[in-house]
């Protein structure tokens, strides 16, 4: 085999010009051969993958260094010699001439790792022009029945791997003693702390009993229809971008208009649906006008494109972070979310890779995610609709991937939907008289008041919160005592 030959060498003169380096390569290779105590292999092993050497015979090498690691066996020229010579494959990998050769080129401990880094920079470079050029002829390609979209978010899912695959270190083996000292001042100062240690809820009553929103949090957040998820889900974006914080608002069913609209009302008291109507007074309008100052201030980026993937939620969200800084996301809603393209099929299947993938983004990004869910249309044709984590749309995967699983649970919304009581044939008027008293006093006694149940906290207890919320302003807040 020619030692100068990339991976991808070929017979296209082109492909010749790949990023590559031999003398990188081959310099690591010879700091494995000639390390006694096999440090290398064990800070590399994590993000280096013998399928990232632009070599063939290189990444084979390799390999074989990582299988004699693994049995505890030296990585010498010797041992590399005679477990080729058992497979009768020595020759493909240059003969023992070239295993002497890569080990005249060894360098330092140290100098091997930045190798390493450079070599696994080098494949992605590679990975990124096959990209490139797989996404050109499907572009040129008259024939394909894929739509661009389809394109577009399957090359979007594949860069955002790439961008993922960047050779840190991100996790591993920690000892114990490097962790103490750092959640020995986490638990201090949580317990100097005067205010909620998470991001708000919008609620204090809520922040009281969760202790808020943790970075790294996936916290769904479930109802059924007219529940008033959406506007839970906007009363906490809001809270928190008038803290200044960056929040990240995905609104796959409503558009950015409604949306506004929506926080608009917030502010005045001037229901939404007015305003879509156009039944505004002019001191209504100046309210309005008014209340727009104060929602320009927000620190809140709104994406309302419909129909998108997780991969595509995924690439959008690293994006904010890295233009505009993230301290929250938020997601409207779970239903709305198309799986990626391998993933389809089974519905349980989508959602439990869509929830996967939304808690690992969470733990990435280092920032709360708060997804919305429907309920099963099952909780409306029973007696008592108070909802639990049964009753969530493919339960499984939501239940096992979510921190919390919180309800929104409203009676007043129940009892008028079950309207006023008549006078039944035959009924006693003096009964349906008292009948007719218990549903005003129960409709007065619920209106404007919802549970927020807490149906799961990894972190905490469950239980449940009562609130207020305020129909015209699409809002809740904390319950009057």
């Amino acid at each position: 085999m020619d030692s100068g030959t990339p991976i991808n060498g070929g017979d296209a003169p082109t492909l010749h010009t790949l990023p590559h380096n031999l003398e990188a390569e081959k310099a690591f290779l010879g700091g494995i051969f000639i390390e006694a105590e096999r440090t290398i292999l064990e800070a590399t092993a994590a993000f280096l993958k013998p399928e990232h050497f632009a070599y063939p015979q290189h990444g084979r090498i390799y390999e074989a260094a990582l299988r004699l690691h693994e049995r505890g066996q030296p990585t010498d020229t010797i041992t590399m010699r005679r477990f080729f010579e058992a497979g009768d494959n020595l020759a493909e990998i240059g003969g023992p001439g070239y295993l002497a050769d890569l080990t005249a080129s060894a360098v330092t401990k140290t100098n091997a790792k930045e190798y390493a880094k450079i070599i696994h920079d080098l494949w992605r470079r590679r990975e990124l022009i096959a990209a490139g050029e797989d996404l050109a002829r499907a572009a040129y390609d008259a024939e394909m029945v894929e739509k661009t979209e389809a394109i577009l978010e399957r090359h979007e899912a594949s860069l955002a791997a790439l961008a993922d695959h960047n050779g840190a270190d991100k996790g591993g083996l920690i000892p114990a003693s490097a962790i103490v000292g750092p959640t020995l001042d986490e638990i201090e100062r949580v317990a100097a702390a005067e205010t909620t240690v998470g991001l708000t809820t919008g609620i204090a009553d809520l922040d009281k009993f969760t202790g808020g929103f943790m970075p790294s949090d996936l916290i769904v957040v479930a109802a059924s229809t007219g529940m008033g998820k959406s506007s839970l889900a906007l009363t906490i974006a809001k809270a928190n971008a008038e803290h200044g914080r960056k929040t990240g608002f995905f609104s796959l069913e409503m558009s950015k208009e409604e949306l506004m609209m929506r926080a608009l009302a917030m502010y005045t008291g001037v229901s939404a649906s007015d305003m879509r109507s156009g039944n505004v007074s002019d001191v209504q309008v100046d309210d309005i006008r008014s209340a727009g100052q104060a929602v320009v201030k927000l620190t809140l980026l709104i994406d309302d494109r419909g129909g998108v993937s997780v991969s595509y939620i995924r690439h959008r969200a690293k994006q904010m972070k890295r233009k505009h800084g993230l301290d929250l996301l938020v997601i409207d809603y779970l239903g709305l979310i198309s799986p990626d393209d391998r993933y389809r099929g089974s519905r349980a299947n989508e959602v439990s890779q869509i929830t996967a993938a939304l808690k690992a983004l969470a733990k990435e990004l280092g920032v709360p995610v708060v997804l919305l869910s429907q309920l099963n249309r099952e909780v409306e044709k029973r007696d008592k609709k108070r909802p639990q984590l049964s009753d969530l749309k493919e339960s499984g995967s939501i239940e096992q991937d979510a921190d919390v699983v919180m309800f929104i649970f409203r009676e007043d919304y129940y009892i008028e939907q079950e309207g006023e009581p008549t006078l039944q044939a035959g009924e006693d008027a003096a009964d349906f008289v008292d009948r007719h008293a218990d549903w005003i006093k129960q409709r007065d006694e619920a209106r404007g008041k919802a549970d927020i149940i807490i149906a799961k906290q990894r972190q905490g207890r469950t239980g449940m919160v009562k609130a207020h919320f305020n129909e015209e302003r699409t809002m809740f807040g904390d319950l009057v005592k």
